[in-house]
This record gives C-alpha cells, structure tokens and sequence, in this order.
C-alpha cells in the first residue's frame, strides 16, 4: 500500500501541475519540454486526477461495485474543474479540497469508514486552502495540491 500511495501521489502531482500549466510555460519550463502540448490540457488535471483516486480506491477497496466507482470518479472529476471562483468570486481552495474530498461519500454509503471519511474531508480541504496562502509559486501549490488527493486516502481505511 506504501508504496502504490507514494507513486500515484508523485502521479497525481504532476498530473495537477500539467493540468494548470500554460502551453506557453510548458515550452518556456525545461522539465516539461518533452511534454507534447496536446496533453498540456485542464483535463490532464481533471480526468487524470480523477482516475488515480479511481485507481487507488479499486485497488484497496476491490469488492465495491463498479457503480460506486464511476460516481465517485464523476464527482471526483466535476470537483476537479472548478475553484469555486463564481460562488465566491475567487478560487476558493479550501471548498475545491472539500468537494473533491465529498466526492468518495459513496464509498462510505456501501462500505462505512466514516471517520476516515471525515478525517480525509478536512485534511484535503484545509490542506489545499492553507497550503495555497503559504505558497505563491505556482509549481509547489498545484503540486503539493495534486499529492494530497492521493496522499490522504490512506485514511479512508479508518
């Protein structure tokens, strides 16, 4: 389990980061040079996120129907696309971590673990939200953003 969460954290990181990155920066930053510019899209970002939690959650919760995946895959993948800024009139972190965080509610319908469930809703949400007022470098907020979705399912487990 270590091991698999370490990787599809260092996955959904870079997946988040391409996902919010420019073309323009991706050809200007060296790192992503390589990086072909039609995957230098949003939805880098929000199917690929997405699907990585798909992936993480049918991997230690393989005997949950397959339509419990798909509707947290979809509510994984629609709080993804928003920061919330027409509710409130800017990117609200601390609700965009709270509704990708929500979107596994599911999981905890057909197999419990509600305290892990709640536990994971506000460390996401208040990760995301606190770690973007400490960090202005776009890099280390849309990375450290990306890791924690992977990050803190463990705690699912609870």
């Amino acid at each position: 389990m270590i091991i698999t969460t370490i990787l599809l954290t260092i996955l959904s990181a870079f997946l988040y980061r391409l996902g919010g990155m420019s073309k323009r920066d991706a050809k200007k930053y060296a790192p992503w040079k390589w990086m072909p510019s039609w995957a230098v899209n949003t939805k880098a970002r929000d199917v690929g996120c997405a699907f990585l939690i798909y992936l993480w959650m049918s991997l230690f919760f393989p005997a949950v129907v397959w339509w419990v995946h798909l509707i947290a895959f979809l509510g994984a993948f629609g709080g993804l696309c928003t920061y919330w800024d027409d509710l409130f009139g800017y990117d609200n972190f601390f609700m965009h971590g709270f509704i990708i965080a929500f979107a596994l509610l599911p999981y905890v319908l057909v197999e419990g673990h509600l305290e892990g469930y709640l536990i994971r809703i506000a460390a996401v949400s208040l990760f995301m939200g606190i770690w973007c007022m400490v960090f202005e470098n776009d890099y280390v907020e849309e990375c450290g953003r990306g890791a924690i979705l992977i990050a803190a399912l463990p705690l699912m487990i609870i």
